[in-house]
């Protein structure tokens, strides 16, 4: 089976190389000013190198910011590291060269239309999960009895048309709402 593309991760790299390139440039301003002779016009040195002077590396304070700031890089790399929601759903062509897919504004489109077709349901939202599919309907109706099963139906029965290559098992949610 052929991959289909996924999200790229840009955002975590983009905020991470505009917090190093800021910190980098503030650093450098700093190096220069010391080496012509003037004091640092950034960051406080003389406060940073006290501090570092009366806290050792086993101090309390030390420890919890080297663990937090860890735990941020290893987040970090894995966000860039690891895919995110793949863009298309693949469909099942039955061809093996052939890849075909939907997006998954499509696919919650016509399965939230499927949903809106049963009778008595006023309003639906698909929303397709990485594994599972969740519908949530609205009925006007008082005794929704029945309409969980009939709404589930009617999105299993499109699922099965659009044939998709990893069946999606569909969760279905029906809340009463009164007419306005």
């Amino acid at each position: 089976m052929v991959a289909l593309p996924h999200r790229r991760r840009v955002l975590p790299a983009l905020l991470t190389a505009a917090v190093l390139a800021v910190a980098a440039i503030t650093v450098l301003i700093d190096i220069i000013a010391v080496q012509t002779g003037h004091r640092g016009l950034i960051w406080p040195y003389q406060r940073i190198a006290t501090w570092g002077r009366t806290h050792s590396w086993d101090t309390t304070l030390v420890v919890v910011v080297a663990a937090v700031l860890t735990a941020l890089g290893v987040l970090l790399i894995l966000a860039a590291l690891l895919p995110g929601k793949p863009t298309l759903i693949a469909l099942d062509t039955g061809a093996a060269d052939v890849v075909a897919g939907t997006s998954r504004r499509s696919l919650a489109r016509t399965l939230s239309e499927a949903a809106r077709s049963v009778d008595g349901i006023s309003a639906a939202k698909a929303k397709p999960r990485r594994r599972t599919l969740r519908v949530k309907a609205t009925s006007g109706l008082r005794d929704p009895a029945g309409q969980r099963e009939q709404v589930t139906a009617a999105v299993t029965a499109r699922l099965a048309d659009l044939a998709l290559a990893r069946p999606l098992p569909v969760t279905t949610k029906v809340t009463h709402k009164e007419a306005s």
